[in-house]
Order: C-alpha cells, then sequence, then structure tokens
C-alpha cells in the first residue's frame, strides 16, 4: 500500500491504553535486570520504554526485592527513553514501602526527558537521585 503524504512508515498505531501522540516502539520489549550480587544494595536497570506495558514487570522485581528488606534499593534509569505515568506511580508507591519498611529506594538519573518526569512527579525532591549506580551504591 502506498504511504500518503503525511504517513511515516516507521510510525505504528500506538499500543491500547497508550499515549496517541506517541508511536509504538518496534523495538524489542525493555527488560528489567536485577541485580542482586549484595545482598544489602540491590540494583534494578532498566531500559527503553517504562509504559503502562512495562511496568508491570518492573513492579514484579521491584516488590519481590523490597519484600526482602535490603537496606538500599537502586533504579537505575540511565538507558530509559520514556517513562510514563503508570511508572511515576510505582516509584512514588514503592519510595513510601521502603520508607515504611527502613529501606532507601534510591534512583539513578536518565535522560533529560525522564528527569523532567521526574521532577514534575516531585521525585528529585523525595527520593535520592545520584549520576552514577557507584555513588548510590556508596551513599552512606
Amino acid at each position: 500500500m502506498p504511504l500518503r503524504p503525511h504517513q511515516r512508515d516507521d510510525v505504528h498505531p500506538p499500543s491500547p491504553g497508550g499515549n496517541p501522540d506517541r508511536p509504538r516502539s518496534t523495538s524489542a520489549a525493555p527488560r528489567p535486570h536485577l541485580d542482586v550480587t549484595d545482598q544489602a544494595v540491590a540494583v534494578l536497570t532498566v531500559s527503553g520504554d517504562l509504559d503502562s506495558a512495562v511496568t508491570p514487570r518492573l513492579a514484579d522485581l521491584m516488590w519481590q526485592r523490597l519484600l526482602a528488606t535490603p537496606s538500599r534499593l537502586v533504579v537505575d534509569l540511565r538507558k530509559v527513553s520514556f517513562l510514563g505515568v503508570d511508572a511515576l506511580r510505582l516509584l512514588v508507591c514503592a519510595h513510601r514501602y521502603a520508607t515504611h519498611r527502613g529501606t532507601t529506594l534510591c534512583l539513578v538519573d536518565g535522560t533529560p526527558a525522564v528527569n523532567r518526569a521526574l521532577t514534575a512527579a516531585g521525585l528529585h525532591h523525595t527520593v535520592p537521585c545520584f549520576g552514577s549506580v557507584e555513588a548510590a551504591r556508596a551513599m552512606p
């Protein structure tokens, strides 16, 4: 089928419940990765878009780790390109729960778009944010 002048061949309809102004990603879904080599400090590394399709997988890993009560959970957002509302809500809830359990939730800053979302949600003022995983791990 030929493209109409206003169409692009790399844009697909948004996923159900997704942002209609944001094209659906054609790349493989991001996979959150949890590093628990240090039982006291767990590092959760995420990449790609943290939209409503990916957030439940992230939530499963976060809650699993928070229930184990590490002293610190570091969420590495450096490779995240989009941070949706569901992911922001998850981070807010996880921070509240972690604080209640005596665990520190730390974020590693990401792209400018991610940092704007964190700031707009008030997370930069309530959750410790760092420029690197090493800095978050070294936090006293």
